[in-house]
C-alpha cells in the first residue's frame, strides 16, 4: 500500500513506521484515551521499561516479524503503578 503512495521510497523507508506512523499513532492515541481503565495508563515504549515485546506479543499469539515486511505493529501495554508507599 505504501509503495503505491510513495513509489520513490527505499524499502526501508516502506518498512519503517517512523516515516509514516504519525497519523496512525494519533488515531490510536484518540483510541486509547477513549479506554479508560482505572489505575492503568497506557506505555507508548514498553522496551524502556524492560518488555521484550517479541516475546510478549508471542505469549499472546502474535508473531512479528523481523524485520517487518507484510505486517506492522505500534505495540501500547497498560500498565499500574507498583509503588511501595504505604508498605
Amino acid at each position: 500500500m505504501m509503495k503505491a503512495k510513495q513509489p520513490g521510497w527505499s524499502d526501508r523507508q516502506l518498512r519503517c513506521p517512523l516515516y509514516w506512523q504519525g497519523h496512525l499513532r494519533k488515531q490510536l492515541r484518540d483510541f486509547l484515551a477513549e479506554q479508560k481503565i482505572d489505575g492503568y495508563f497506557p506505555v507508548w515504549i514498553p522496551e524502556a521499561m524492560g518488555v521484550n515485546v517479541t516475546e510478549t506479543c508471542k505469549a499472546v499469539g502474535i508473531n512479528l516479524q523481523w524485520p517487518p515486511m507484510t505486517k506492522t505493529y505500534v505495540v501500547v501495554l497498560f500498565a499500574r503503578s507498583t509503588s511501595r508507599e504505604g508498605l
